[in-house]
């Protein structure tokens, strides 16, 4: 079953990434594999069924299967997206930027009831602050006997006073998710009580069987500086006779404004001359 779940799921991605119908493109390639390992689909699907029931084993073909999906991405050298929710896996849980997943990164979410929803509550610690921005990341794998299965995945922040910031999506395909909360959020000045998220897949009908796998999980904690405001010196300036502001440059200062300081009194003494009589000299 390792084997063949291997193969289906090179098969999906062969199809996303070809040009044309991506539906026609999976159902070609799906065929290809049972006609490789001769089996067909209704021995493929029933299959399915029997381990959905049996969980636990189930678990660990998944993740057996995710791990060498991840070696072969690596050796084509096709792997970018993943490589960088490695880096955040690999992050630790201190710091300004930090990875603050303490459970596996490994998860399988099953269409069969109470195993159809996954779902996790982080409170809030002395390392949350107000501010904060979050990040969950992970990679999704799905199987399902129908042609379009629902996977919704929600994730939120409740903060102080049962104020909650969340965003729900619709998963289409197996490629990386990343959801992020906070982020000039309205929410900044108020206190985090808690993280939360999770991922949920309607139950599968009798004979049918529905599967998520969810691989490199990471919640990546943001811290944020808060910005200083600079409060600028104003000067009030005083024009008289109506003179356009625009132009104060060309407004002429006072002696006193140019001083700037208080304006101080001098006393010049003027001596004042006598007058001056005008003799007329006879010539002798």
């Amino acid at each position: 079953m390792e084997e063949i779940l291997y193969d289906y799921h090179m098969a999906m991605g062969l199809a996303e990434s070809e040009s044309g119908n991506v539906a026609d493109n999976r159902y070609i390639r799906v065929h290809q594999v049972f006609d490789k390992h001769r089996i067909s689909e209704a021995e493929f699907d029933s299959s399915m069924v029997y381990w959905c029931k049996h969980s636990e084993t189930l678990y660990l073909i998944m993740r057996r299967v995710s791990e060498r999906l991840d070696r072969k991405a690596e050796i084509l050298g096709v792997n970018s997206e993943q490589q960088v929710h490695d880096a955040y896996a690999a992050l630790s849980q201190d710091g300004d930027t930090a990875n603050i997943w303490k459970g596996s990164t490994f998860r399988l979410v099953l269409g069969t009831t109470r195993q159809n929803v996954f779902r996790f509550i982080i409170p809030a610690d002395s390392t949350f602050r107000e501010g904060d921005t979050f990040l969950w990341v992970f990679t999704p794998q799905s199987l399902s006997s129908k042609a379009n299965q629902d996977v919704y995945v929600q994730f939120s922040v409740k903060y102080e006073g049962d104020t909650v910031a969340a965003t729900t999506r619709t998963l289409f395909d197996d490629r990386p998710v990343a959801i992020e909360i906070g982020e000039n959020s309205v929410h900044d000045n108020l206190r985090i009580v808690q993280v939360s998220g999770c991922v949920y897949i309607p139950p599968s009908e009798k004979g049918q069987f529905a599967l998520t796998a969810l691989s490199h999980m990471a919640l990546v904690r943001y811290h944020h500086e808060k910005e200083i405001p600079v409060v600028e010196d104003s000067t009030e300036v005083i024009v008289e006779d109506n003179v356009n502001v625009d132009t104060a440059e060309h407004v002429r200062l006072a002696p006193h404004d140019v001083r700037g300081g208080e304006a101080k009194e001098h006393k010049i003494q003027i001596v004042k001359e006598k007058n001056t009589k005008w003799v007329r000299r006879k010539r002798r």
